[in-house]
């Protein structure tokens, strides 16, 4: 298992190592580039990257590359489509999980 990767030190660690927010509750010290967030932070103002919200077979910086180059008018439309569709193709595992909780059968 790698519940270790979990203990206090180590996520201590890696917040140091990545000048990042700690993943978990505790009493950690944040990296002293973080010192002028320290508002947002204890006030709950962040947000996740959303790359962290989508699989990443999605190849989502291929579509989006193609967006930034299609200069037809619907060019947002077309994006939103495929973006919308590719999603539930790459999640179907993740949306019968939720549809089996939802049920009360999980």
């Amino acid at each position: 298992m790698l519940r270790f990767l979990y203990d206090d030190e180590i996520v201590q660690f890696y917040a140091d190592s990545q000048n990042s927010i700690p993943c978990k509750e505790g009493e950690f010290i944040l990296p002293s580039m973080l010192d002028g967030m320290l508002n947002y932070i204890e006030e709950g103002r962040v947000a996740d990257f959303h790359d962290h919200h989508y699989p990443s077979e999605m190849s989502v910086w291929g579509m989006v590359q193609t967006y930034l180059m299609d200069d037809s008018e619907n060019a947002s439309e077309t994006f939103l489509n495929k973006f919308d569709s590719d999603w539930v193709r790459y999640n179907r595992d993740l949306i019968e999980k939720i549809k089996k909780y939802e049920e009360g059968s999980l």
